[in-house]
């Protein structure tokens, strides 16, 4: 509480290092004089951070190729970077942008408010414009960032575009437009502005050769980050995390429709050098949810390396006893778990209809369990009902939310 009304600062003493503090700021008028009744404002929420113990530091390298419809959105989100490090002096920022033009790809670094535009890029590959779909360019850029930053804690965020889990194949001819064709690969969307691709070298970075890159930057998986953020649509499934499953101690990650709110500042203000990953990937998935509302339907979800290994085998082992289901001609049972389990939205962000229908065909792994459970019963002789079981364990462990609408 202040002296009076012509104080303009106040000092909270008692605060513990290294840690993010949430205020509540309001006015006081007391009754006087012809003014019977005490005015009090409402609170105005604000949020900081103690300075660490020792020099400790979190690293946010963040890459958001935006070579696409999302080049618009660069300043916005580099204005939400910024602000959040003026909220917390322990975070350092690292960013890699890339927008519609040529020669507009750039490195950023930002701490304690301040933004600086670097010569990262020319200083490495003497050019102004990189291909950031290719996996060199992501390698190089994490490696970098944690070798000028050593941190105590290590966060990356892949921003932009996601897509459902595709293969590494080569792109069929442009001339191909039958997408449904039998006994053939729908050609991937490279050259569409809606997807993650670089435009300006028409390139498609696939979800196998994500999983090399993040594995060359991090030593093979010797050396993973404490979290990687998946800011992308569609990367919460299980082929996407499996196949990056070495890069990160934790995984923060949608498996449909996801919303560039990009509340970096919101993450950012609670980052701790001293907070375990998981505690960092709380904070993520709380705050972001915090940002959305009923008009903007989706589940986010955080799961450690170790639980989706676990959440692998389990699916693997679910497979067999569906395969000796098969055999046994339980099919019937199966297809009807498969019509009353819960579906995933994969509209893509083209249709943006947030409708179920073709081409959503993703399953969600729970409610499938569920109906596999009812289907079979305990005791079936092909073990469904007990795979389903151990899947669930596996499963008990994925912290999630989820918001519809």
């Amino acid at each position: 509480q202040t002296a009076d009304k012509t104080v303009s600062s106040h000092l909270v003493a008692g605060l513990a290092p290294g840690r993010s503090y949430f205020f509540a700021v309001r006015t006081v008028t007391p009754a006087h004089g012809d003014q019977p009744h005490t005015l009090t404002s409402d609170p105005a929420p604000t949020v900081g951070a103690t300075l660490a113990a020792g020099g400790g530091r979190v690293l946010v390298a963040a890459y958001f190729p935006a070579d696409n419809d999302l080049a618009a959105e660069i300043p916005y989100v580099v204005e939400r970077f910024r602000r959040g490090t003026a909220l917390n002096p322990n975070v350092q920022v690292v960013m890699l942008v890339d927008g519609r033009q040529d020669g507009d790809t750039r490195v950023l670094e930002m701490a304690g408010g301040a933004l600086t535009i670097t010569d990262a890029v020319v200083n490495r590959w003497g050019v102004s414009e990189l291909d950031t779909a290719d996996p060199a360019v992501l390698t190089w850029f994490l490696q970098d960032a944690r070798t000028r930053y050593p941190s105590q804690r290590e966060i990356v965020a892949l921003m932009g575009h996601g897509v459902a889990s595709v293969p590494a194949f080569t792109f069929a001819p442009a001339a191909t437009t039958d997408v449904h064709a039998a006994a053939q690969f729908p050609p991937l969307p490279k050259e569409h502005e809606f997807t993650p691709s670089d435009v300006t070298d028409n390139s498609f970075m696939d979800t196998v050769t994500l999983g090399r890159a993040l594995l060359a930057a991090t030593n093979q998986g010797a050396d993973p980050f404490d979290v990687l953020f998946f800011d992308q649509c569609f990367q919460g499934s299980l082929d996407t995390l499996y196949e990056v499953r070495q890069s990160a101690t934790v995984f923060v990650a949608s498996p449909n429709y996801a919303w560039l709110v990009a509340a970096y500042d919101k993450y950012i203000a609670r980052f701790s050098p001293s907070a375990a990953p998981a505690a960092l990937a709380d904070d993520i998935i709380g705050a972001y949810q915090g940002s959305l509302d009923a008009d903007h339907p989706n589940a986010i979800f955080w799961v450690r390396s170790s639980d989706v290994v676990t959440i692998a085998a389990a699916v693997s082992n679910l497979g067999d006893a569906l395969r000796t289901a098969l055999a046994a001609d339980d099919a019937a049972l199966i297809a009807d778990a498969v019509k009353q389990s819960k579906y995933v939205d994969t509209t893509q962000c083209s249709r943006e209809n947030l409708q179920l229908g073709p081409p959503d065909e993703l399953i969600g792994l729970d409610t499938f369990g569920e109906q596999l459970e009812a289907s079979f019963g305990a005791g079936d002789p092909a073990g469904v009902a007990a795979a389903v079981d151990a899947l669930q364990t596996a499963m008990s462990r994925v912290n999630k939310l989820a918001r519809s609408g």
